[in-house]
């Protein structure tokens, strides 16, 4: 049993965690192949969309993302943290992080 608080959190977490075209009833739902986009305006605008669209979420009250940048291995990481507050007032935090 978690509160509702956490039940948004976690429920917002699985949404983040989806892959587009995975989900076969809702075919256009989710973060696009994260190898074939790496610009972080759409990384942001899709992550704040499924946020928004959650029923629970109230708003966004903090968003900060950024891509970083690992030269020794070429690769890169898209990185956000996340405060939104929920219809029953509370403030949940979130970070994501992604390889890209």
């Amino acid at each position: 049993y978690v509160s509702n608080a956490e039940a948004v959190r976690v429920s917002l977490i699985q949404r983040l965690s989806i892959i587009k075209g995975k989900l076969w009833y809702q075919i256009n739902h989710g973060l696009p192949l994260l190898d074939k986009v790496k610009t972080k305006s759409i990384l942001d605008s899709v992550i704040i969309s499924i946020i928004t669209q959650h029923p629970d979420v109230q708003n966004i009250t903090q968003f900060n993302s950024e891509i970083i940048k690992r030269n020794e291995i070429h690769t890169s990481e898209y990185s956000c943290k996340i405060i939104i507050t929920t219809k029953s007032g509370d403030e949940v935090e979130i970070s994501q992080t992604y390889s890209l």
